[in-house]
């Protein structure tokens, strides 16, 4: 299904390739039994569909196409220019998907589903019968290396937004929110600070009389989504037998990841923190 207005030419886009983490398993559990695939059907259908149409609306917004099929998205954003082969200035084209698919991906991740991808910025295009470009591989590429539970921003990515961060250039506050790097050096989405802007947002309608300090204080069910999301990596994190070490292993990736983002933005909850795993494992992509 692609939904979104038909590109007419070859240009610089942003390009995301995700899929959904075990989605093959899901069906072969249920051994080719009718019953069991309904049901595991409509249950993927209930946590997933109002999440896709989210994102649809977003990247639409954008000026940009999205087409689902199987456990895969791809997110295709054209950005403006002069001449279809140059690059200006796409603040706007890059950094909003960054936020919409790190929002994407913390809502799944609160239903227990976790999305692996990658993301470009290099020619493509997209219409409803043809993808084409290196954009698109450069992405289904990076996704295949990204290893974890992460999307992943390839190094055409993320030479335009250094450039916005070095110089300054509005909006860089933002990115760096968005976008960290892990311990091998790839730069990834940081999904979890989806809650923070939840937080900030929700606060912003309190007189600073009545806020409490720390602000998340002020909003318990954003504490209660962090909970949830401890709770769902504890739950696969206890499936070794049923999964194998190769997914436990994704899973202790995240496990490190959500305490890092909890020692960092939720200081005095220790009981956010998942047992046993370290949280320094990430550094700030640039500035903080």
């Amino acid at each position: 299904m692609k939904t979104g207005n038909a590109q007419n030419e070859l240009r610089v886009c942003f390009i995301a390739y995700v899929d959904i983490l075990g989605y093959r398993e899901r069906i072969q559990k249920c051994k080719n039994d009718y019953s069991a695939l309904k049901r595991e059907l409509d249950d993927f259908k209930l946590k997933i569909l109002d999440h896709q149409i989210l994102l649809i609306h977003s990247i639409e917004a954008s000026g940009g196409m999205i087409s689902f099929f199987s456990d895969s998205v791809i997110i295709h954003i054209p950005i403006p220019s002069d001449t279809p082969e140059s690059f200006d200035d796409g603040r706007p084209y890059i950094c909003s998907p960054i936020e919409d698919l790190a929002m994407y991906q913390f809502d799944l991740a609160i239903k227990n589903i976790f999305i692996r991808g990658g993301a470009s910025v290099n020619y493509g295009y997209l219409d409803n019968s043809i993808a084409f470009g290196p954009g698109l591989i450069d992405a289904v590429e990076c996704e295949e290396a990204a290893d974890y539970p992460r999307i992943c921003l390839t190094e055409w990515a993320m030479s335009p937004i250094r450039d916005y961060i070095d110089n300054q250039w509005p909006g860089d506050e933002r990115i760096i929110k968005f976008v960290i790097c892990g311990e091998d050096g790839k730069f990834f989405i940081n999904y979890l600070y989806t809650i923070v802007d939840y937080i900030e947002e929700t606060c912003d309608s309190i007189p600073d009389d009545g806020k409490e300090y720390p602000l998340y204080r002020n909003v318990p069910d954003a504490i209660d989504l962090m909970r949830k999301h401890k709770n769902n990596i504890e739950t696969n994190l206890e499936k070794e037998k049923e999964t194998g070490p190769k997914i436990k292993n994704k899973f202790i990736w995240l496990a490190n990841y959500h305490n890092y983002f909890c020692k960092r933005h939720f200081k005095d909850l220790n009981d956010l923190i998942i047992s046993n795993y370290h949280e320094n494992f990430y550094s700030i992509s640039s500035k903080e």
